[in-house]
């Protein structure tokens, strides 16, 4: 029951705060986030009964995420329309779960197809993150990242932190949430001001899930909320953003998982320049088409491990 208490706290928590943050000044905007990190845990845990791996694990992932658009500020032709392929972002990452309660995670994004127009850097962004259990059904986050901006403007760094719980209806239908607070900031040069916003963010997810963890799906929303911003010298008007995502994990293969991802990122409007950010990978709106892999590396010893498992199931 606290669990469920705690999980619908969590789900209100962004109408609350959007509420509030009305009668302080209804004529700001919201908030943009630097990156569109939907999910800080791994896709195994969609299917497992843990937020964070209980087992001493090393996992490797590889995705490749294709972007589109129908329009951009990226150029004049076609109003800036980004079609399948002409965008596409390999992402590369490991993580380690040690001590029954902690996850590290690092990984890279490399760009490896733009449109002929641009001339952006491989190297597209790096981030590092952090996950401790509170128990089966509560975890906390931290995470933090970086990379370049468009047309060699700067670059661009941000760090969140938050709380994520799940509760269950049946063995096969769950529900999670998260909520948090992350702060974006644009190195543009001392002339810019390097201007920086904050923001309020809440995700919630419905799982469906094969009783042994063979398969799980998902259906998520991703609500931001500015709660602070700097201009500098240049304008930026955050606003109010609601991400969607579709998920699809199959993982009954032993140590492997091969999941999809449909994602829709919402971010300002091309016409009103200071409501979006210079980014390709979530500086505009845009649809995000992803597929990976993952595969784990037991490095737990066997008889600690028939520990750990009884004791879940205690739980």
């Amino acid at each position: 029951m606290p669990t469920r208490v705690l999980l619908a706290l969590l789900f209100v928590t962004a109408a609350t705060a959007r509420t509030a943050f009305a009668q302080v000044d209804s004529a700001q905007g919201t908030s943009y986030s630097g990156t569109e990190s939907l999910s800080v845990a791994s896709v195994r845990s969609y299917a497992e009964d843990w937020l964070v791996n209980p087992f001493r694990q090393l996992e490797l992932e590889g995705a490749f995420r294709w972007i589109t658009a129908p329009e951009s500020n990226l150029t004049t032709d076609d109003d800036g329309e980004l079609r399948f392929t002409d965008v596409g972002i390999f992402h590369a990452g490991a993580r380690y779960s040690f001590a029954q309660r902690f996850e590290v995670a690092g990984g890279f994004d490399l760009l490896a197809k733009q449109p002929s127009y641009l001339d952006e850097p491989v190297w597209n962004a790096g981030n590092l993150g952090l996950r401790y259990s509170l128990g089966k059904n509560l975890a906390m986050w931290a995470g933090g990242g970086g990379g370049p901006l468009l047309h060699d403007a700067g670059a661009w760094g941000d760090a969140a932190g938050g709380l994520q719980a799940r509760t269950q209806i049946d063995e096969t239908i769950r529900f999670q949430a998260s909520a948090g607070l992350s702060g974006t900031r644009l190195f543009m040069g001392e002339d810019s001001g390097r201007p920086w916003f904050t923001e309020l963010s809440s995700h919630g997810e419905a799982i469906l899930r094969a009783p042994r963890g063979e398969m799980a799906g998902w259906i998520g929303i991703d609500y931001r909320v500015p709660l602070a911003h700097s201009d500098g010298n240049l304008e930026i008007d955050p606003q109010v953003r609601l991400n969607f995502q579709l998920g699809l994990m199959i993982g009954y293969v032993r140590d492997w998982d091969l999941y999809a991802i449909y994602g829709v990122v919402d971010r300002g409007d091309v016409e009103s320049p200071e409501t979006t950010l210079p980014l390709l990978d979530g500086g505009f709106d845009q649809s995000q088409f992803i597929f990976g892999a993952a595969t784990r590396f037991d490095l737990e010893d066997p008889a600690k491990k028939d520990q750990i498992l009884q004791m879940m199931g205690a739980r």
